[in-house]
């Protein structure tokens, strides 16, 4: 889908660089989900890219996943044995119907969280 709104492509190299937010800005990580439908309200895309998070930690309280992760680095993430729900991380990501063209681009909470949270279809 082509965001015709869209006007502006803002890309911070620290999240300090996005010093206030207005009506109009749209994050984008893999952007599957934003460019999926009409975004008619956007007029300006921050592209997350550049700030160069880190895809996936393991913190004390779990797994962190930054908004830039790509489903197939999920995928292919080798978790603690003793992470009983480790297993889901490859299901969750094969549910998704998705080329491995999206699988290398798309990010996991931006298309496939928002895929899980808003029941779009999976295979």
């Amino acid at each position: 889908m082509n965001l015709n709104t869209v006007t502006t492509v803002l890309r911070p190299e620290s999240a300090h660089d996005i010093a206030e937010w207005r009506d109009g800005y749209a994050w984008l990580a893999g952007g599957t989900w934003l460019f999926s439908e009409p975004q008619l309200a956007t007029d300006t895309l921050i592209d997350l890219e550049g700030l160069d998070w880190r895809a996936l930690e393991i913190a004390p309280d779990g797994l962190e996943i930054a908004s830039t992760c790509r489903i197939a680095e999920l995928y292919r993430f080798d978790a603690p044995r003793e992470w009983a729900a480790a297993s889901l991380f490859g299901a969750c990501c094969n549910a998704l119907l998705a080329s491995f063209k999206i699988w290398r681009s798309g990010t996991w909470p931006r298309s496939a969280g928002i895929s899980v949270c808003l029941c779009l279809p999976g295979r």
